[in-house]
Parts: structure tokens; sequence; C-alpha cells
């Protein structure tokens, strides 16, 4: 019953994370596009910060209370039921896909005042009237079938499926035992946890406020290097824990003793303060601006069926890095890090070569410059 429950809210999570990332895009006004995609991020590290002190030990984070922290998940769920039927209806999906005109007017006119509803209302009109090829409904095959449209599917999954295969899943895994490995007892080190989830919260609040000003690509590419030299670090600082603390340590009876009074104690210390740095560094940039370039590098008829084929590779990416960190974390040890060093620093040159500035720029502008881009490197 457990295993069908966590199944049917994962395909519920993956539903809503598609679809709100495609409204929020649709709805935004051109001058604040990013700040409305960074507002999921938003409220998906508030969730997961919920989350975390709701389970800490001294709340519901027993065995006997766990079931009342599963049963909270109820209440965003009611709370959508209630309000989203007063949410307008994308103007875009309106206007374009439905071909509704009264309806696409209307909503418009609830999300824009009277100088901005005019100016894009004729926006509207134009794309309809001039642009009603890239109006049409694209499915995830479509996408494929098209050798344009398949080059921006390839970027936009590559770059979705990086939100896990940088190493964010490992490092939430590991954090805990990093607290635990530096002297903390269980409920100070799922206190430090907490810690993390403050941490990213406010580093995407942060990212927030200007990402619309700077850019999407330059917070992305400032992510993955951060992101490369906390995790260089990270594992240097386990393999000498592993080396110097854990083995010296072993055959020895008072094993806590002789870990604390071990030279090389202070690497539990750097590896919990890098746990820190390296989800400050995700949260700036590769934890969400990827979600929000592929909502931003198709036009209104493939953007439906790129968004959620390039979301749910990004899941599937979540769960072979749950599985496989494990084994491979217990067969090398921190060694199994240099993994992500490895995949970080190809996403650097992956993002600088290959991902365009999408500030500013209307849809259609976008992929007029990725097609420029794409014709060039085929001639080349």
């Amino acid at each position: 019953m457990l295993a069908a429950g966590r199944l049917i809210n994962g395909f519920g999570a993956g539903v809503c994370a598609s679809i709100a990332t495609i409204y929020l895009t649709e709805i935004a006004p051109l001058s604040l596009r990013g700040l409305f995609g960074i507002i999921r991020g938003v409220c998906l590290f508030g969730g997961q910060l919920c989350a975390q002190v709701l389970g800490h030990p001294s709340i519901l984070g027993t065995s006997t209370l766990w079931p009342y922290l599963f049963g909270f998940g109820l209440l965003p769920a009611l709370m959508q039921f209630v309000l989203l039927p007063f949410c307008p209806d994308s103007p875009c999906y309106l206007y374009l896909d439905r071909d509704s005109t009264k309806k696409g007017t209307k909503a418009l006119k609830r999300l824009r005042g009277d100088l901005v509803f005019e100016i894009e209302l004729a926006e509207l009109k134009n794309k309809q009237e001039f642009d009603a090829e890239a109006n049409e409904s694209v499915s995830v095959a479509g996408l494929f079938k098209d050798p344009f449209l398949r080059h921006c599917i390839l970027i936009a999954v590559i770059m979705n499926m990086g939100t896990e295969l940088v190493g964010y899943s490992a490092i939430l895994f590991y954090s805990t035992s990093v607290f635990l490995g530096s002297g903390m007892g269980q409920s100070a080190a799922v206190t430090a946890t907490i810690g993390t989830g403050i941490l990213m919260l406010v580093a995407c609040i942060i990212v927030a406020t200007f990402i619309d000003k700077v850019g999407r690509r330059i917070v992305l590419l400032v992510g993955y290097v951060g992101m490369l030299v906390v995790t260089s670090a990270i594992t240097v600082f386990i393999v000498l824990f592993e080396t110097f603390v854990e083995k010296e340590s072993e055959g020895k009876g008072d094993d806590e003793a002789s870990k604390k009074n071990n030279p090389y104690i202070w690497t539990t210390y750097a590896s919990a303060a890098c746990v820190y740095l390296f989800l400050v560094c995700y949260s700036v940039g590769p934890g969400i601006v990827p979600s929000v370039l592929a909502s931003e590098m198709f036009t209104q008829g493939s953007r439906t069926a790129a968004v959620c084929f390039s979301i749910a590779l990004s899941a599937l990416a979540a769960f072979f890095v749950t599985v496989l960190f494990p084994l491979a974390s217990s067969a090398i040890g921190g060694y199994t890090f240099l993994v992500f060093v490895g995949l970080q620093v190809f996403y650097i040159f992956y993002a600088y070569f290959n991902v365009l500035e999408t500030k500013g720029k209307e849809s259609e502008e976008i992929v007029k410059d990725i097609r420029t881009q794409w014709e060039r490197k085929k001639k080349s």
C-alpha cells in the first residue's frame, strides 16, 4: 500500500512540476519570466524545508507519528483543489491552442493592466495570424521527427537530467552521515540537515530577485563552477577521512574516542561545510534554471511535450542516482564523487557552448537564435 501510494504521489508530483512550469512561463510578463520560473523553485525548496522540519525526531519523525507526516501532503493538495478554479487559464493556451479568442482575451485582461493588455493582445493576434505553424500541437514523437526540434529537445533533456546527474541526490543522501561523522548526535545531525534546507531556500529567493537582470546562462554557469570546486574538495576530504580516520580506528576498543583524537578529524567538519556550499551553488542555478530554459526555448505548439518529456527524464535520472550511488559508495567510497566531478565538467562545457541566453526574449526570438546557432554548427 505504501509503495503504491508513493508511486501515485510521484506521478502526481511529476505532472504538477511540468504543468506548473508551463503555466508560469505562459502567464508571466516578459520582463519577469525568469522570476516566475524561479518561484516554482522557491515553493519546491520551501516545501522540502517544511518536510525536513516536521520530520525532526522531536516533532513527527518518530516510529509512531510518521504516518501523520505523510498526511501533511494532503494540505497543499486541498489548497490547490480549492484555489485553482479561481486562477485564469493561460491566455496563450486559450488564444493559440484552443483558438478561443474571447476566453483568451478575458484571461489576459485579468492578468494585465490596460496598457500592457493592449500590447500583449496585439502580440497574441499576430502569433495567431502569422505563426500558425509554430502553434500547431506537437507530440513527444513529433519532437524527434523534426531535425531542429530534435536538436532542441536534446538540449532540454540533457540540461534537465543534469539537475540530478551533477550529484544533488547523492549529496543529500550523504549529508546526514557527514554530520554524524563530525560528532553530532542523531537529533543534531537531522537539525543540521534542516539547515541545508534553509540555505537552499534563501539562495533560491536571492536568485529570484536578479535572474531577470543578469540572465539564466550566467547563474547556471556560476552554479556549475561552484559545484565543481566544492565537489572536488568533498572528494579529497572524504578520501582523507576514510584513509586516516576510519582505517586507523579499526580494531581499537574505543572507536569513537580514537576518531575524535585523530588529527584528520577536521575533514568531517570540512565535508559538512562543503555540503552546505554545494547545496547553495545548486540552488543558485542548476537546480531550477534548466526547467525554466526548457519552457522558454520552445514555441506554443511544442512547449508542453518538450517540458513534460525533459522533466520526466530528470525524474528518471534521479531514480538511477538514488539506486546506484549507495552501491558505488560502498564499493569505492569517497572516490564515487569523482563521477560527479566529471559530469560537472561536462555540464560546464555543454552549457557554455549550447545554452543561449533567453532573458528578455520572446519564445519565437529564442527559437530563431537557436536555429541560427544550429545551422552554423551544421555548416562547420
